[in-house]
């Protein structure tokens, strides 16, 4: 009997040393037991803005999502996509614009909010096609003029009408464009540019024909002949041209000088001919046949 007692004295202390280690949070063999679950977090929306009446995709990160984690936004369950524990993928729906609200609800019954979390905000008008200004302001009644214009929304395919009349037109942004004019009689015109889509700008007291004489012809003229370097130059003083230089050669002195006449002179002579006309205060154009320099159309400015 007293072995017996003894044998169940032994188990009775091995009971109380398991009752023990439960009670401290021990498993088997001293291990501890499994982690629990870390604390359903949501820590961040990427984007955090979009438009209003569009639907926005959205990353959510944050921590301890599990498979069948629903999101609300502003109290709506849309649809999430678990990539991992900590992201999810969701498609924030086409909403009002204004500021709402995101939860993250486990299986469990855990959530996790942001307050404000996502944003969306009122689109941006759309562009307006606009005509600011057009330089120069008056041009010759023989057109062949280059205006530059600037604005907002011009685009591809736009075309600038004079009075009714289509012009050449060359896009160059959606700020800036250039037209080469048509030969109009003199006086304030109606300037319009319309793009593909109908929409239109119109200026009536931006561009003037004026006659070529009334032009200042006078000063140091600088040619152009697909270069973006000066070709040749030449002067006129007095309303007479008076000299021109081709590259580095020596100056060519017109003796007497050549009138400039409603606009226009021209030379022929043993250097080679040379004629031009003037389309604005700033511009001519002509052409030269003179060693050094041509055969070749010309566009100068000065």
């Amino acid at each position: 009997m007293t072995k017996h007692h003894g044998f169940n004295r032994a188990w009775a202390c091995r009971l109380a040393v398991l009752v023990a280690a439960a009670s401290l949070g021990c498993g088997p063999r001293g291990q501890p037991p499994s982690a629990p679950s870390g604390q359903l977090r949501l820590t961040s929306v990427q984007p955090s803005t979009g438009l209003a009446g569009v639907a926005t995709a959205i990353t959510i990160t944050g921590d301890a999502f599990e498979f069948g984690t629903v999101l609300t936004i502003d109290g709506v369950a849309t649809a999430v996509t678990y990539v991992s524990r900590s992201k999810l993928t969701a498609t924030a729906p086409a909403h009002d614009a204004g500021s709402v609200n995101l939860i993250v609800r486990n299986p469990d019954g855990r959530t996790s909010g942001m307050n404000a979390g996502f944003r969306y905000v009122t689109p941006p008008p759309p562009p307006v096609l606009t005509v600011t200004s057009i330089s120069p302001g008056a041009g010759s009644t023989g057109g062949g003029t280059y205006l530059l214009l600037t604005g907002t929304n011009f685009r591809q395919g736009m075309v600038a009408t004079i009075d009714g009349i289509p012009q050449a037109t060359f896009i160059g942004n959606s700020t800036l464009a250039s037209v080469s004019t048509t030969a109009h009689a003199a006086g304030l015109v109606e300037f319009v540019v319309t793009n593909t889509d109908g929409a239109s700008a119109r200026l009536t007291s931006g561009y003037t024909y004026a006659l070529p004489q009334s032009f200042d012809a006078n000063g140091i003229w600088n040619a152009y002949i697909d270069l973006e370097i000066p070709s040749f130059r030449f002067t006129i003083q007095g309303n007479a041209l008076t000299s021109l230089t081709c590259g580095t050669a020596s100056p060519i002195t017109f003796s007497p000088p050549v009138p400039v006449i409603n606009g226009e002179f021209s030379f022929t002579g043993a250097a080679g001919s040379v004629s031009g006309r003037l389309l604005a205060a700033l511009q001519a154009t002509g052409t030269i046949n003179i060693p050094g320099c041509g055969p070749a159309t010309w566009f100068a400015d000065k």
